[in-house]
This record gives structure tokens, C-alpha cells and sequence, in this order.
């Protein structure tokens, strides 16, 4: 039985291995060094622009040593180890047979003295994904990050079954319980390129892991230490940065910004303390539905985005990190930045893989693009949040649904002066619950306010007090 499934899996890794090339780009161009103080080194080349175009810290970690040249069969091969991952370019391979990953899940259990058919064999289990090559199941949580990840080859939304393959491997092991390197005990399953690990410590989506395998196969005395290297500044004389050394969290970039947020417009837009200065924040790469934007109506699930970034970040303080590829500030004068929450989490990709943002593109591709692209892919495929038949359905720009409408009166605010929508004859020209500001007076008016039903002409509406003193308006005094 053993030797026949030796057999198989032999058969199954000659197979994943003739599609790797598919996943490499063509060596149109070489990346020059990109090198990161969290570990003091560095990736260029094909290793890369693979890196980065498959997901990069998400998938792979950081590189934690220098790549290394060696000489396979007479040919050159260039390794480096990352903390998830081992990426080896083989230069003599045409594209696209030049990029492999290592087989770190069975390499490590090698290197453990254990042998992988030796564990206990699940067999088929019901609502699984079974695997006869090796006689086990993958369940539950750990099988929704088996079916989530992979590699990106086809060009076609979400992920295949070859392009999981390529990134986790089959299943080595079913769930077993292992002591990992905190001293803890947790549920993992061993795979052939990964261990995926269940964190009931961690909040969704981090309470499934991919583990740090990379870094394990290094001893403490041989891995890589950081290095103090000067921060990226934002390039401004009006604002100038305030740069901090250290984080709280290791995933954070060391170059990023310590600011507290002062409050949250919309879901992707908020102010902050920067150098005792309010600024305006437009965050890369994301774009929620409007809500507080004078000239366009409340949009599809707008309400449920801005709340939600308020949960999150009002109040809180976070780190900001600047891409130069898209440049310092929009064409409204908002700085434009990736948001970091204390607990390690990239804000931006938090609302898409939620559900609450569409992936956008400005112009140039951003650094975190491939995997905003996957983590908004994988949204839609669950119908989560905006993409919910029952809610947006994925619809760009879809106004929100109303039971009841009127003529809209007067001219400006969100209603955009045409059309008609939810309202009652006190909200006019705004939409319910919507804060009213007089552009004569610049004063805005609340739902119960005094003068609130008496201004209809000359409107903006607001989603948020904060939104209308954000515009220049002050509060009524009635």
C-alpha cells in the first residue's frame, strides 16, 4: 500500500513540477535590488518580479537570506529563502520552466527525521477535499485557505486547482496536533509546500495560517538581523513626515508613519495628526462606494463601508505607508497612502477582502495590486458584503435601493439636483437621516435640528457631522 502510494505521489510532483513554468514571467526585463530593513535583505532579478506578481509579503514573507548561487548538473541556480517559502531561479530554463518553489512542507518533516507516510491517514471525509494519492482530507477552515491561495497563471478570476497546487502541494498529513516555535500547541496540517495552521488566538482572516517554514529551516545564530536604514520621507514642505524606527507590529514597514486618526470621512478616506497638522488621507488602491460627496447620491453599501473603517480605525493609531509609484497627493491635495493597523493588518486589503471595497486602480499598478486583485477576487466568490446578490451584486457605483420616492426640490447636496430617491418632505433635498449644510450660511443643520426642515435650497449633504466640519461648515446652535 505504502509503495503504491509512493508511486502516485511521485507521479503527482512530476506533474505540479511541469507547472511551474506556467506561473514565471518571461525575462523581459530585470528588477533592480529591492532590499527591506525588517530582515536586512534584499531580492532582485526574476526572483523578484516573481515575488512581487504573486503576492508577495502575503504569500511568500520576507526574504530572510542573501540569494545563493549553485551548480545543479552543470547549470546555475540562484536560491533564496523567504520566511514562507524557498524561490529558486534556474537561469539555464527557458520561460516558463525558469522559476520553482521549493517543496518546504516535505523538506522540513525531512530535515525533522519524520517521515510524512508514517502519519495516521484520514481518508475520504465528508464535505472535504480528498486526495487518493495520499489518502487524506482537507476540512473546514484549513480547506477554505487550501481553495483561497495559489499561484497566478491562467489569467482567470480566483484560482484553479493546478494553481493551488502550485503554491500548497497536496496534503502530507491530516490534522495533527504540533508544539510550534512559541511553545503552543496548535491544529496544522502538513502540506507539501506549506503547513497551514489554525490561530484561534488571531481575528478573521488571520486565524488561518500559513506557517513560517522558511524561517524555521535556519538556525537562531545563522538568520538574518535587521538594519537601521534611513526611512522613505514624504516628499512635501508643507507636511513634513514624522518617522518612526520601530513598530508594534513586525509586518509593518519600518519606514512607515505613526499618526493617530482623528476621524473617518468614508471608507477610504480619513484625516490624521501629522506633525500637529489635520490631513486628509486618500487611500491606494481601494474605493468605496460614496457617501458623503456633494454631487452624488449615497452609493450601494456606502453606509456599511464607512462604518465599518470607523470601527476600525476612529480614534486609533496607525501607520502610513507611501508608494512612489503613485506619486505624494491627488488631484485634491489628499496625501495617498496605505493605512497599517497596530495589529499588523493592511487596511486597505482588509476592506476588499471584506467585502466593503472595490480593488482601483488609478493609473500606474501599485505595490500591493496582485494581491488587492486576489483578495477582491476571492470576495466576489463568496458574494461577501457589496458583492452579495442581496445587496450591490458587485454593481460599481449602484445607488441605494428605496422603497419610497418624491421629486427632489432645490439644487446641490448629494441628490445632484435631478432624479428622485428615498426621502421624506423634512429630509428634502437630502436623503434621510442626512445632515443638511446651507452653502449661504455654511451652516449645517441635523435631522432634529430646528431649522433642519426649512433648508432645502442651496444644499449639501452629509453622511456624518464630521463630514459637514470637514467641508467648512459649523453646527447650528438650534
Amino acid at each position: 500500500m505504502k509503495s503504491q502510494i509512493s508511486r502516485m505521489v511521485w507521479w503527482w510532483c512530476v506533474g505540479i513540477s511541469m507547472l511551474f513554468g506556467l506561473f514565471s514571467s518571461p525575462p523581459t526585463s530585470q528588477a533592480a535590488a529591492r532590499c527591506f530593513a525588517e530582515t536586512g535583505q534584499c531580492i532582485d532579478g526574476q526572483i523578484r518580479i516573481f515575488w512581487e506578481g504573486q503576492g508577495g509579503i502575503a504569500i511568500f514573507g520576507f526574504p530572510i537570506a542573501a540569494a545563493t548561487t549553485t551548480t545543479v548538473d552543470g547549470h546555475t541556480v540562484v536560491s533564496q529563502l523567504f520566511e514562507r517559502q524557498r524561490i529558486e531561479y534556474h537561469a539555464n530554463n527557458l520561460a516558463p520552466y525558469d522559476i520553482l518553489l521549493g517543496r518546504v512542507g516535505a523538506d522540513t518533516l525531512t530535515a525533522q527525521g519524520r517521515d510524512w507516510r508514517t502519519f495516521p491517514q484520514s481518508g475520504n471525509l465528508p464535505n472535504c477535499r480528498y486526495f487518493a494519492a495520499t489518502n487524506q482530507s482537507v476540512c473546514g477552515a484549513i480547506l477554505q485557505r487550501w481553495l483561497s491561495t495559489g499561484i497566478e497563471f491562467d489569467g482567470k478570476p480566483g484560482f484553479s486547482d493546478a494553481e493551488r497546487l502550485a503554491l500548497n502541494g497536496i496534503p502530507l498529513s491530516g490534522l495533527v496536533g504540533e508544539t510550534l516555535s512559541d511553545g503552543l500547541q496548535y491544529q496544522v496540517q502538513w502540506f507539501e509546500r506549506t503547513r497551514i495552521e489554525l490561530h484561534p488566538e488571531n481575528r478573521s482572516p488571520y486565524n488561518v495560517l500559513n506557517g513560517l517554514l522558511g524561517s524555521a529551516s535556519i538556525a537562531p545564530n545563522q538568520s538574518a538581523s535587521p538594519i537601521n536604514t534611513p526611512s522613505l520621507a514624504i516628499a512635501t514642505t508643507t507636511v513634513p513626515p514624522v518617522v518612526v524606527s520601530n513598530s508594534t507590529n513586525s509586518t509593518i514597514p519600518v519606514s512607515a508613519i505613526k499618526v493617530k486618526v482623528l476621524r473617518v470621512v468614508d471608507g477610504d478616506t480619513i484625516h490624521v495628526l501629522l506633525n500637529n497638522k489635520d490631513v486628509t488621507i486618500r487611500m491606494i488602491g481601494i474605493d468605496t462606494p460614496e457617501t458623503v460627496d456633494p454631487r452624488k447620491p449615497v452609493q450601494c453599501f456606502g453606509k456599511e463601508a464607512s462604518n465599518h473603517a470607523r470601527q476600525l480605525l476612529d480614534g486609533t493609531t496607525v501607520y502610513l505607508e507611501q508608494d512612489t509609484s503613485q506619486g505624494d497627493y491627488d488631484k485634491y491635495n489628499r496625501l495617498l497612502s496605505y493605512i497599517w493597523m497596530s495589529d499588523g493588518r493592511l487596511f486597505n486589503q482588509v476592506m476588499i477582502a471584506e467585502g466593503y471595497a472595490f480593488e482601483y486602480t488609478y493609473n500606474l499598478p501599485y505595490n500591493y495590486q496582485t494581491q488587492f486583485k486576489s483578495a477582491q477576487r476571492n470576495a466576489q466568490n463568496q458574494q461577501i458584503g457589496l458583492w452579495s446578490p442581496n445587496t450591490c451584486n458587485g454593481l460599481h457605483g449602484a445607488i441605494v435601493a428605496t422603497a419610497t420616492t418624491i421629486p427632489i426640490i432645490g439644487g446641490g447636496g448629494s441628490s445632484n439636483g435631478g432624479g428622485s430617491t428615498t426621502m421624506d418632505a423634512d429630509s428634502a433635498p437630502c436623503f434621510v437621516g442626512q445632515i443638511k449644510g446651507n452653502r449661504k450660511s455654511m451652516i449645517y443643520h441635523v435631522p432634529d435640528g430646528a431649522f433642519y426642515a426649512k433648508t432645502h435650497v442651496a444644499v449639501d449633504c452629509f453622511d456624518s457631522e464630521s463630514a459637514a466640519i470637514a467641508a467648512g461648515y459649523r453646527r447650528s446652535k438650534r
